[in-house]
């Protein structure tokens, strides 16, 4: 079976986390794993204001996140979050998290046609927020976006709704994979999430209309 080792391989900073339970640890691990990038470039934080109210939402809501920034040349780098079963909750009464914002333009969006969206890195439903520019690139909707990368999002909410985490929280992380040789928007994104150290979602998505997926090791719920 093809794995993620065979293909394009994405930054691996999360492999060892394990439940951290001060508020200020668990902050702090989330952040230390977003600022784990290969991509070149200067950050910008024009969007900084955004974050800072998004990231206190998930405080709020006994969470954490650190989105991940734009840099010079438009890539979006790692986002990372610890994700509640309330966090879950709120997100499906809008509470947090939001769609995507008709005024942001990720690189690349135009180059996709009509079947063109802007996709959430940290999706709406985790309670990721659409108005941070970090948080949105120029995914392909169909079918890379909707139905193969909102399902998974929609099987990490059901196992925290539905109380089969072991702990109160699951770490999760996605990285938007690059070749600025050949386009602007990523080539593919990746997704991992764990749960008291065991791994629940390992998976490369293709960033196309096709949307196909290269499954890593320990992947279970997608």
């Amino acid at each position: 079976m093809t794995t993620l080792l065979d293909r394009r391989t994405p930054v691996r900073a999360a492999r060892s986390h394990r439940p951290i339970r001060t508020r200020r640890s668990v902050v702090a691990a989330v952040v230390a794993a977003a600022l784990v990038v290969s991509a070149p470039g200067t950050a910008i934080a024009d969007d900084a204001a955004e974050r800072a109210e998004s990231e206190a939402d998930y405080e709020r809501f006994g969470g954490a996140v650190a989105y991940g920034v734009v840099q010079a040349d438009g890539t979006r780098t790692t986002s990372a979050a610890v994700i509640t079963a309330t966090i879950i909750a709120e997100a499906s009464d809008r509470n947090i998290g939001s769609t995507a914002n008709s005024n942001i333009i990720p690189p690349g969006f135009y180059d996709l046609g009509t079947n063109r969206s802007r996709g959430h890195v940290i999706g709406r439903q985790l309670g990721g927020s659409g108005d941070v520019e970090a948080n949105l690139v120029a995914q392909f909707q169909n079918r890379s976006n909707s139905p193969v990368m909102s399902t998974c999002e929609g099987n990490i909410a059901d196992y925290l709704r539905d109380g089969l985490a072991v702990g109160d929280d699951l770490y999760y992380q996605v990285q938007p994979v690059y070749d600025l040789s050949v386009q602007e928007y990523p080539t593919a994104l990746w997704l991992y999430a764990s749960d008291n150290g065991s791994v629940l979602v390992n998976m490369l998505i293709d960033n196309t209309p096709e949307g196909d997926v290269t499954y890593g090791s320990g992947n279970v719920i997608c």
